[in-house]
C-alpha cells in the first residue's frame, strides 16, 4: 500500500520540526510550508519544503500533492490585559485564525473535491480556558479556530464525505516561543507529541477521534 503524503504548515516551528522527522522515521514522505528561508531537518530524500511560503498567496497548494494536512501555524502571547496594544492584537489574531483559517479553509476545499483526505489542526487547549489577565489575545483566537474547525467536522458529516477532520489540543510545550519560561523544564515534549499524533491519527485505524486533548501530567 502506498504511503500517503503529508503535508505540514509550520514545520519550521518546534512542533512542526518534531512531527517531520517522526513521520520521515516511518518512511513517509513529508512536504513542508515555512516562512522561514531553511529549517532544522537538512536535506532528506522523502522531504521537500517550500521555504520563505508566503501564506497570503495559496495559489501554489493546488500544484502540491498530499494526503494529510497538519497546521502548526500559530504564535503565543502572554501580554497582560492592561499592556495590550492595537498591533499586538492584529498580529496574533493574523496568526493564529486569519492565516490558519485561510489555509485550512483552502485545503478543506481541495479534499472535498476529491473526497479524500485528513486535515489535523494543533490547537491549544486554552481554546476551553484561558487565563484572564494574560491569554486573553491567545485563548480567543484558538476557541475561534476551535469553532471554524467544529464547523467543518459538521460539514463532512452534512456532505457524507470521507475528508477526516481532527483538532488536537495541546497543553504548553517547549519551543523557542516558551523559552523564557520559569517552568519550561515540565512543558510537554514537541516529541511526545508528535509521536501520539503518529500512533494515534496516522496510522491505519477504525477508530477516529474528532477532538484530541494532550495536557502537561503534572496537575
Amino acid at each position: 500500500m502506498q504511503r500517503k503524503k503529508i503535508l505540514i504548515a509550520g514545520v519550521s516551528s518546534s512542533l512542526g520540526t518534531a512531527l517531520a522527522e517522526v513521520l520521515l522515521e516511518n518512511n513517509y514522505s513529508v512536504l513542508g510550508l515555512t516562512r522561514k528561508s531553511s529549517t532544522k531537518l537538512g536535506n532528506r530524500s522523502n522531504l521537500k519544503v517550500y521555504d520563505n511560503f508566503d501564506y497570503e498567496n495559496l495559489q501554489e497548494l493546488s500544484n502540491i500533492d498530499f494526503d494529510v494536512f497538519i497546521s502548526c501555524i500559530g504564535s503565543y502571547s502572554d501580554t497582560h490585559i492592561t499592556k495590550i496594544n492595537e498591533s499586538e492584537i492584529e498580529e496574533m489574531y493574523e496568526s493564529n485564525l486569519l492565516i490558519p483559517s485561510k489555509i485550512l479553509i483552502k485545503v478543506f476545499k481541495e479534499f472535498i473535491k476529491k473526497n479524500s483526505g485528513l486535515l489535523i489542526n494543533i490547537n491549544s487547549i486554552a481554546a476551553d480556558a484561558s487565563y484572564p489577565q494574560k491569554e486573553i489575545l491567545y485563548s480567543s483566537s484558538k476557541v475561534a479556530l476551535k469553532r471554524l474547525i467544529e464547523s467543518l467536522q459538521t460539514q463532512t458529516r452534512l456532505m457524507k464525505s470521507d475528508v477526516k477532520v481532527i483538532d488536537v489540543f495541546t497543553g504548553a510545550f517547549k519551543s523557542e516561543i516558551t523559552a523564557d519560561r520559569p517552568d519550561y523544564q515540565k512543558l510537554i515534549d514537541p516529541n511526545d507529541i508528535s509521536k501520539l499524533i503518529f500512533s494515534q491519527i496516522l496510522n491505519d485505524s477504525t477508530l477516529l477521534q474528532d477532538k484530541i486533548y494532550i495536557k502537561r501530567n503534572i496537575y
